[in-house]
């Protein structure tokens, strides 16, 4: 009898206590799937948020790499048709003299009005000048080479054994004008030679050749001063500047290091010296790559872990970069998670009164089970 009273006290008060007890336990793994798909949620807008980071530095550093190829391979055709626009400038001037006074003075007179004129064009800290010769290759006008005035200069030969000028005055003959390579000393430089482009021009009322060149070595540095300077003020404020080095860890861009750019001083900085090292392992062998490491931040001046994307730029032995700290990354997380957590807060409210709600729901029907 006992027994069988247990049994029935059983039957009558077990749904009181077991369908609350299943409809928490419910309640309360509702809760938690619903806190960790928050955490998984911020963890992916951190993964987002850093690669959207990377996404834009490597973009940013190959549009850069781009440009300076695109620059470079222009360097030649630029440099072409800027000694042909001297030439053809100091041609017409040539023409105007001649022209005005053809009727009022002599021959002589006339060439030494054109000289006189023609001698103050003078380029690239006097490298580049207009020079005027005659068919049978005297000169009457070079500048750097005041001694040859007056004498032939018909059998030169550059380093490569040319007969550049019996070449020029071919050209002015057989064509009126044209340009030409060859190879030059520079006044300073005597003992080492460069290869320049020429262009002649016939100045026909004397039978004359007036010509002006300029080193592509010089014109290389032109143009690589102008890609420094725009490399340089891509990101010339803050700390996600544009960093340049060539293979020899030279840096030749550095906002953050202006001191030490473009003079080829060896770096005995330790902390600088691992920094370029690691860089230099990390890309070995490859056309780019990333890298983390430690840098200071000029923004908070403290030391702080930094990702940076660098790769090889084609054609040249430089090496071009840039990158961001990974405190911007949490940084903007925070900021972000502002938002998230108040939605998650209101969120969690509405669960918990519906928890409420439920728990007593299940109480009344557990009650009238009972």
């Amino acid at each position: 009898m006992n027994k069988e009273k247990s049994f029935l006290n059983l039957i009558t008060y077990a749904p009181l206590f077991f369908i609350p007890l299943f409809v928490s336990a419910i309640v309360l793994f509702s809760y938690q799937v619903y806190s960790l798909s928050f955490d998984s949620s911020v963890e992916d807008l951190k993964k987002d948020l850093l690669q959207s980071k990377k996404a834009t530095v490597e973009i940013k550093v190959k549009n850069l790499s781009k440009l300076i190829v695109h620059q470079k391979s222009r360097i030649e055709k630029e440099l072409i048709k800027r000694v042909k626009g001297r030439v053809e400038t100091a041609h017409d001037i040539a023409y105007n003299i001649y022209d005005e006074y053809k009727n009022t003075k002599s021959e002589e007179e006339i060439k030494d009005i054109i000289n006189s004129t023609l001698k103050t064009f003078t380029w690239n800290d006097t490298e580049s000048y207009i020079w005027v010769m005659d068919y049978l290759g005297v000169h009457y006008l070079i500048e750097n080479k005041k001694d040859l005035n007056g004498t032939s200069y018909i059998d030169f030969q550059d380093a490569e054994g040319r007969f550049i000028i019996q070449e020029e005055i071919a050209i002015c003959k057989e064509k009126g004008e044209g340009y030409l390579w060859d190879t030059f000393s520079k006044p300073q430089e005597n003992n080492k030679q460069y290869k320049q482009v020429a262009f002649v021009k016939a100045f026909e009322p004397y039978n004359w050749c007036l010509g002006s060149a300029e080193f592509l070595d010089t014109a290389t540095k032109r143009t690589d001063k102008f890609l420094f300077d725009m490399v340089s003020n891509a990101d010339k404020v803050g700390p996600n500047y544009v960093v340049v080095v060539n293979n020899d860890a030279e840096i030749l861009v550095h906002n953050q290091l202006p001191q030490l750019v473009g003079k080829g001083i060896k770096i005995t900085d330790k902390f600088l010296l691992d920094t370029i090292e690691g860089m230099k392992s990390a890309i070995k062998g490859k056309e780019y790559a990333s890298y983390i490491y430690d840098w200071r931040n000029i923004t908070t001046n403290e030391i702080e872990k930094k990702y940076s994307y660098f790769q090889r730029i084609p054609n040249t032995d430089w090496i071009i970069g840039s990158g961001f700290f990974l405190s911007e990354v949490e940084n903007q997380l925070a900021k972000q998670k502002v938002g998230m957590l108040e939605i998650y807060s209101s969120n969690s409210n509405n669960i918990f009164y519906i928890a409420i709600s439920i728990i007593f729901a299940s109480l009344i029907f557990s009650f009238l089970v009972s």
